[in-house]
């Protein structure tokens, strides 16, 4: 028991491998728990946007993960507009002397 505890202690290959491999096991089990890819697909579809080459709806659906890489580009390069947008508010306000509480 001893030697199974050393072999389990935080830097050592085993538990690094242990790890990584639950890290990876959860994030499947997360997302096969939460993920629904019809859900995403018609929203998606409602919103406007598409996969190129893949018809709207049902089609999208089908193709879970690239969805999933769709669904967290859109909303990455959302977060990067807000981060512009709020950098160019903070850039108006100093030229025009104001205080910000940013």
């Amino acid at each position: 028991m001893k030697d199974m505890a050393g072999a389990l202690t935080p830097g050592q290959p085993i538990y690094v491998m242990f790890y990584a491999a639950a890290i990876i096991f959860f994030c499947f089990f997360y997302t096969a728990l939460v993920f629904n890819s019809r859900e995403t697909a018609d929203n998606l579809k409602k919103s406007g946007a598409f996969i190129p080459g893949i018809r709207p709806g049902d089609h999208t659906a089908k193709f879970t993960s690239l969805l999933i890489i769709v669904v967290v580009t859109m909303d990455f390069m959302s977060q990067v507009q807000n981060y512009m947008m709020s950098q160019q508010y903070e850039s108006l306000l100093k030229k025009a002397n104001f205080k910000t509480t940013l």
